[in-house]
């Protein structure tokens, strides 16, 4: 019956879901509604006894209002690691194109425009180089809001870190969409192909990629459109960023890869922002050095983070982070659950 009903929902959700109601924690739904993206997401609560915790996605009503504001509020965010000299982006707010041009005159450096609030890579260029770019950037961010953000454009891989109870419980990296050429078939084309095997948006493994003023923007500035015909095995990235949510894939990174200054930084962060769960977004080159000043920067905390992508990685490892949820909800069936596994664990032997 359970998962039927969890058919609908955000993929995200349903691993939770799933996890808790395998150790005898029920689940009911509260509220159902629909995103952006047309998929349906719900706030849902999870009980045993009489132990109740809400949840909105992966947001527990554990972390408070004054925390998520915080993370969404992506100026307050910067504002709020540049004050305790966590590493960032030199990000600053603008409601004009004039007064953005100035800034990215003064920074001298390429950038990254953004609306002030908002999530899943939408309204976001980065990698930009010239004053073209930023107004193309400008225009396409304020499609999403007034208030927009100009900061330092960081090159390297697009790693999301996920914590819990603030302790480090999976990486993975986000690699842009691509196509690959067939010598007689569009941009546009391979996309659409593409995009007939992924399910909708947030519900399955991977989304569509989505085709939009960012894209468009992207290919013109590669000297391409959605009607460049590219050549046979050509592969062909058609999107800046990697977010998952606009097409791009994932791969998991094992934890062991990571300087242990990294992980103390994100403890002292996640901890700074009181956050009971959070996606950390950090552009560098290399996890295995100290993320210290010009080697990469904090870009996004996240106060409900997708998880799927480490769940179900494209490349990589699985991590079952939603078991690593229901630990930290429902500490009591911690024991319950490493029985069970071990049971399993048991059974398949016994079957080799």
């Amino acid at each position: 019956m359970v998962t039927k009903q969890l058919q609908q929902y955000d993929s995200s959700s349903k691993y939770i879901i799933r996890a808790a109601t395998k150790r005898g924690i029920s689940f009911k739904p509260i509220i159902n509604y629909s995103m952006a993206d047309e998929s349906e997401h719900l706030i849902y609560q999870l009980s045993l006894g009489k132990k109740r915790h809400e949840l909105d996605i992966t947001l527990p009503a554990m972390t408070n209002a004054t925390s998520l504001a915080r993370a969404d509020n992506k100026i307050l965010t910067q504002a709020i690691i540049d004050k305790n000299n966590f590493p960032g982006t030199g990000a600053q707010v603008f409601n004009t194109f004039e007064n953005a041009l100035e800034y990215f005159r003064t920074i001298n450096q390429t950038c990254v425009t953004k609306p002030v609030i908002g999530g899943g890579g939408e309204g976001v260029s980065v990698n930009i180089s010239d004053e073209q770019g930023l107004h193309a950037g400008v225009k396409y961010a304020k499609d999403f809001h007034d208030s927009f953000i100009v900061e330092r454009f960081f090159s390297g891989i697009d790693y999301r870190f996920l914590m819990i109870n603030h302790k480090l419980a999976a990486i993975a990296y986000r690699s842009p969409p691509y196509v690959i050429g067939d010598g007689k078939s569009s941009i546009q084309t391979l996309i659409e192909q593409i995009n007939m095997t992924r399910p909708d948006n947030r519900v399955g493994a991977l989304s569509k990629i989505s085709i939009d003023d960012g894209m468009k923007n992207y290919l013109l500035k590669e000297k391409m459109h959605l009607d460049t015909i590219p050549k046979r095995d050509q592969r062909v990235q058609v999107r800046e960023n990697a977010n998952l949510f606009t097409g791009g894939f994932s791969v998991a990174v094992d934890i062991s890869e990571v300087h242990p200054s990294t992980i103390q930084m994100l403890e002292r962060l996640t901890k700074t922002f009181d956050m009971a769960i959070a996606g950390v977004d950090i552009v560098c080159n290399n996890i295995k050095e100290p993320l210290s000043e010009g080697r990469g920067a904090i870009i996004e905390i996240n106060a409900k983070p997708r998880i799927r992508m480490h769940e179900e990685p494209s490349i990589g490892k699985p991590i079952a982070v939603s078991e690593k949820i229901i630990d930290m909800l429902f500490p009591e069936t911690i024991h319950q659950n490493q029985l069970d596994q071990s049971l399993i664990h048991r059974s398949f032997e016994k079957r080799l």
